[in-house]
Formats: C-alpha cells, structure tokens, sequence
C-alpha cells in the first residue's frame, strides 16, 4: 500500500504485511534513505536506512517476530543521514 499525505508533497510511505515483502521491495523508492517500523502485535521495531531495501532483507533473515512494515522515505530521495536520524528518534523517543 502506498500512504500519501497532501501535506508532506515529497513524502513516500509503503506498508506492507511480511508475506508480501518482495513485492514492496523491488519498488525504486525502497533503495533509497529512509525510515522503518517492524510490527507485531506485541512491538514495534524503529530503525533507519540508507538502503530500505537492504535493510528490509536482513531484518526478514534476523528477526523472525515482525508480520508487518511500514517504510517512510521520499519520492526525490532527498532525505540525508542527519533527516533520518531526527525522524528515528522521534518515533524511538515520542512526538512530544
């Protein structure tokens, strides 16, 4: 499922169950910068990227417990190292 919201215009957002995970990953905007959620029904798993494709791979062999991510990046790839981390920390840390 691809997310759009009118007030981030270069925003891109992916979500999608485990079971369909190559099919999200083999889009363009998945080798990009980025930020992701791994969730269960018990947790949520924050993490950055700079390859969201990559990262997604390992995490399929590594961490067993995830049904389903959500992946937020842009449509220019115009995010950077310091942009992922301050959007990292506030989903790690809260919003407020």
């Amino acid at each position: 499922m691809y997310i759009e919201d009118t007030s981030w215009q270069i925003g891109a957002m992916f979500s999608s169950p485990r079971q369909s995970i190559d099919d999200l990953i083999e889009k363009a905007d998945c080798k990009r910068y980025g930020v992701y959620l791994l969730l269960s029904d018990e947790q949520v798993y924050v993490g950055q990227a700079r390859d969201l494709e990559r990262r997604t791979r390992q995490h399929l062999t590594d961490k067993g417990w995830w049904n389903h991510i959500i992946l937020m990046t842009t449509k220019d790839d115009s995010f950077n190292a310091s942009d992922i981390d301050y959007l990292e920390s506030r989903f790690y840390y809260g919003w407020f």
